[in-house]
């Protein structure tokens, strides 16, 4: 779990949420136990402020499967049988945290920020405690967090008819993640018809 004491502050960053960006600027604000997506909250933090990196489940289901197509070594995979498989697959949910919405819910207490990937830069803005009045800060901020190197990380497998997450999504395929992470769009307040036009 990464915190920090000083400004009493747990923060949860689950496998592609913007962890790695979110980490070089945790990093510089000396926050502990980077480099981690595990989340346990113990009880001499259970009053810090809770804060957890979140992401359109339609995005992240793309974006895992950039990423499982890397560790695989194979990007000639079919993305619907690849949800369809995974989807249903508890192994994957445990590497992947596919279900990170659980991991929050476990808790026991309300999260008292989500930074939205989708709304990044304004939602580190607002925290109090990024002051990027300090030259250090501004230096990563402008180096990881604005000029953010990772958002296209995986564009060789673009194609002419997949160049952004919602090219992957039809009504049919767009039903079939829906159903299976409702609780996830319900907690985070996404749209299920978000996929149609790429929207929050």
């Amino acid at each position: 779990m990464t915190y920090s004491d000083e400004y009493k502050v747990c923060w949860f960053t689950a496998q592609r949420t913007a962890t790695r960006s979110t980490h070089a600027l945790l990093k510089k604000l000396s926050f502990n136990n980077l480099d981690t997506h595990d989340f346990n909250l113990p009880s001499e933090r259970k009053e810090y402020t809770l804060i957890s990196n979140i992401r359109n489940p339609y995005s992240r289901m793309v974006s895992l499967f950039f990423l499982y197509s890397h560790h695989k070594n194979n990007f000639k995979l079919d993305f619907k049988n690849w949800c369809e498989f995974v989807l249903n697959n508890e192994e994957f949910n445990f590497g992947y945290q596919l279900r990170y919405d659980l991991k929050i819910k476990s808790v026991g207490r309300s999260f008292d920020k989500f930074v939205r990937v989708e709304n990044y830069i304004e939602d580190l803005k607002s925290l109090s405690f990024i002051n990027l009045s300090n030259p250090e800060i501004q230096e990563v901020w402008d180096n990881f967090i604005i000029q953010n190197s990772y958002t296209h990380e995986f564009k060789f497998i673009e194609t002419d008819s997949r160049k952004s997450w919602f090219d992957f999504y039809n009504q049919k395929l767009a039903d079939l993640v829906f159903s299976n992470l409702e609780e996830q769009f319900n907690l985070f307040e996404y749209d299920r018809n978000s996929w149609k036009n790429g929207t929050p």
